[in-house]
């Protein structure tokens, strides 16, 4: 039965390629998102928060508005982009744990 042997060596080699493409594909992911959107979020960000502390007696009431509430909105893109990267960070266990009581 020399065939089972060659099946079962050829199916743990696609399982194990296949796993290999997997992680390379979740690491371009990665890439992507915190080149192609967090950095870019970070600078788009930069404007309203500028306009936010520089002052506000030069802009109209919905002026100050409209760049709270862009403000507002990148804040939360910023904040669900880092949580999606903390998760994969935790996959790869490169995310230390801090364990601690809590009370239920």
């Amino acid at each position: 039965m020399p065939g089972v042997g060659l099946i079962f060596f050829l199916i743990v080699t696609y399982g194990l390629s296949a796993l290999r493409t997997s992680q390379e594909r979740q690491q371009e992911l990665v890439h992507f998102i915190v080149h192609d959107l967090r950095s870019p979020l970070t600078s788009v960000l930069f404007g309203p928060q500028t306009l936010q502390r520089v002052g506000h007696e030069a802009i109209n009431d919905e002026q100050k508005t409209l760049g709270e509430t862009a403000l507002g909105s990148g804040e939360r893109m910023l904040t669900l982009i880092n949580a999606i990267l903390d998760s994969f960070r935790l996959e790869q266990w490169q995310m230390p744990l801090q364990l601690s009581e809590v009370t239920v």
